[in-house]
């Protein structure tokens, strides 16, 4: 009975399967501002970020990329008038990105827009975003070899205020 148990609850909180996504949201108060389509993002200019090896927390080298390129967040973000004008009220906010796994990664608005370090990657490994079976994905460079953020699937990007 008990090895029934454990095989159940093993199963039950496996990780959910990542789908591709062919576009994501961006949301604020609980509106839809601005969805953001793969042709959108394609028609920015892509930068060539290099090799990269993606590793868990503990440093642990979990797979790699060659010849990726992306597009920097704040570049795509900075199309959306995100309704805020106050430089001051700009750090009490942050960002929430969910996959379509339900995973959730958490980004200030200052490390999104104060540095040059978190992409969407348009390519890798020789395949352009439109045919990435990880589409849409995020890679933040800030903390590589240290367990960065990399989001697959991305869906919605939700911009929160502290309380």
């Amino acid at each position: 009975m008990s090895l029934v148990l454990v095989l159940f609850s093993v199963i039950g909180f496996s990780q959910q399967k990542i789908s591709s996504t062919n576009q994501f949201s961006i949301d604020f108060d609980n509106e839809t501002l601005y969805a953001v389509s793969l042709d959108q993002i394609s028609s920015l200019p892509s930068k060539s970020i290099g090799d990269i090896s993606t590793v868990n927390h503990k440093g642990e080298v979990k797979g790699g990329r060659q010849n990726v390129k992306g597009v920097l967040l704040k570049d795509l973000l900075g199309k959306v008038n995100l309704g805020l004008s106050k430089p001051k009220d700009l750090f009490k906010y942050y960002f929430v990105l969910e996959a379509s796994d339900n995973y959730k990664a958490v980004l200030s608005y200052n490390e999104i827009f104060d540095t040059d370090n978190i992409y969407v990657i348009t390519e890798s490994d020789g395949v352009v975003i439109q045919k990435s079976k990880d589409r849409i994905e995020i890679l933040s460079l800030s903390r590589l070899g240290q367990g960065h953020i990399y989001i697959k699937g991305l869906m919605k990007l939700e911009l929160k205020a502290a309380d």
